[in-house]
């Protein structure tokens, strides 16, 4: 984890490291909600024995530590708590973002410096999910139009997003909300002086007849509507990849092709280092092809 800093001095590094274990914490737990847990508060007042390393990087005038944490321990901190993690398995987001402004609609790109593009750039690094933003160049603006993307409909928004080898494809709306009437009364109008509020909805892009999953929000702060379309879509996506560690399975792994020790070796290791696996054994080896057997968190 990355976490600014004012100085170098022993008090705000200490500040700062658990404030970073605690960002790690939620990276792998999937939800603030984590930090309440008794075995996760008890490890809050320990964090310095989680250290690996770290170091200060400084861009512009910004002085910021960076934290790296012991992956073994703080797994076995989840286990331990008998606590759903999510481990390295995490499907690429591709996140259109769509902004309507009086008559005029835009899709936002990945490189335009925005509220909207800049909070889910945070959110991604702090959470760790892997958000990809489109570019918006001359390949998605010949691939998609902003009919379709503000219509939602899957067949041209899945094809647009194949280019960035999407798992996962929302589509964010956000448009200004007029409440002055709510406000005011029907008649009249408080403008200029009541505030912009907006309308901000997100939705999964799915095939037709699968059940569609999305939310809607209002409210005058564009960050903190964001945000919370974010929460609560990392939430639903945090429920297909988080590992039970109390549901404990085993698999058999048929790999073809894997002829020489060397290649054997590698798949081992490759199997080995996957996030829901806990041990690997080579339980048979035929022509051509070796079978492997996972031990599963």
């Amino acid at each position: 984890a990355n976490v600014d800093v004012d100085d170098q001095g022993r008090s705000a590094r200490n500040k700062a490291i658990k404030q970073a274990f605690e960002i790690v914490l939620v990276k792998i737990g999937g939800n603030p909600d984590v930090l309440n847990e008794p075995v996760i508060k008890n490890s809050l007042t320990k964090y310095q024995q989680y250290v690996v390393a770290y170091r200060y990087e400084k861009q512009a005038d910004e002085l910021s530590l960076v934290v790296t944490f012991d992956e073994n321990k703080v797994n076995e901190l989840f286990s331990q708590g008998e606590l759903s993690m999510w481990g390295s398995l995490r499907p690429q987001v591709v996140m259109w973002i769509l902004i309507e402004e009086g008559l005029t609609r835009r899709v936002l790109s990945d490189v335009e410096s925005h509220i909207l593009t800049d909070t889910v750039k945070e959110f991604s690094t702090n959470r760790g999910l892997p958000v990809v933003i489109p570019l918006m160049d001359l390949f998605d603006s010949q691939n998609i139009t902003l009919p379709d993307l503000w219509g939602r409909f899957y067949t041209p928004v899945y094809q647009a997003s194949s280019r960035y080898q999407a798992e996962t494809v929302v589509v964010i709306r956000v448009s200004e909300y007029d409440n002055s009437a709510a406000i005011s009364g029907e008649n009249t109008s408080c403008k200029p002086i009541c505030k912009n509020s907006y309308q901000l909805d997100w939705q999964f892009i799915v095939e037709e007849g699968v059940e569609v999953i999305g939310n809607q929000y209002r409210g005058e702060q564009l960050q903190l509507l964001m945000s919370q379309a974010l929460v609560e879509l990392t939430d639903v996506i945090y429920q297909d990849y988080a590992i039970n560690v109390n549901a404990e399975q085993s698999l058999l792994v048929n790999v073809a092709d894997a002829d020489t020790l060397t290649d054997t070796m590698k798949v081992s290791k490759y199997l080995a280092d996957l996030s829901v696996v806990q041990s690997v054994t080579l339980v048979s080896v035929g022509e051509g092809v070796r079978q492997f057997k996972l031990d599963l968190l």
